[in-house]
């Protein structure tokens, strides 16, 4: 085979290979993710409404119904699991809730800005060993060591479940 030849070859093959398209097995859809809002399994708290979790998730409410004190664990502020809270929960920007939460430690409201827990191991296991802890992970994600709470009476994956991140497109 000539020289040519070959090159034309090579051309072809690559051009097979990247511009016929897939099948729909082979492509692959972003997926809907539901973020769970976990907490201990001891805690005797089942499900929160949506302003129920807004008050929780911005310290609001202190305090469980069993009168201990809430222990939120954040995840990082550039997360995807913070991203859906800024825009589902607390409805304000990273930066607002930033200055939120220094404003409420500053005027006494708050004993402490809340922790930050980088991965979602490590929140599972943190709320795993604190009664009172509350934070989030996607549902996919989360173990039988935490429950998972009913928001608004749903759970991730039922319809109607408030907590989705829409695949970006």
């Amino acid at each position: 085979m000539s020289m040519q030849n070959e090159k034309l070859v090579i051309i072809l093959s690559l051009c097979f290979i990247f511009c016929v398209p897939l099948s729909h097995a082979q492509v692959k859809k972003p997926k809907r993710r539901a973020l769970a809002v976990i907490v201990n399994v001891t805690n005797p708290i089942k499900g929160l409404t949506s302003t129920q979790l807004r008050k929780t998730m911005t310290l609001s409410v202190q305090f469980w119904k069993n009168k201990k004190r809430i222990v939120l664990l954040q995840r990082p502020r550039k997360s995807p699991e913070t991203r859906l809270l800024l825009k589902r929960v607390y409805k304000m920007s990273d930066r607002k809730l930033k200055k939120f939460w220094v404003s409420q430690l500053f005027n006494g409201r708050i004993p402490g800005i809340p922790s930050t827990i980088r991965s979602t191991t490590r929140t599972i296991h943190a709320v795993k060993k604190s009664a009172n802890a509350v934070s989030v992970v996607f549902a996919d994600e989360a173990t039988s060591d935490v429950r998972i709470l009913r928001i608004d009476g749903k759970l991730p994956g039922e319809k109607g479940y408030p907590l989705i991140l829409e695949p970006s497109k």
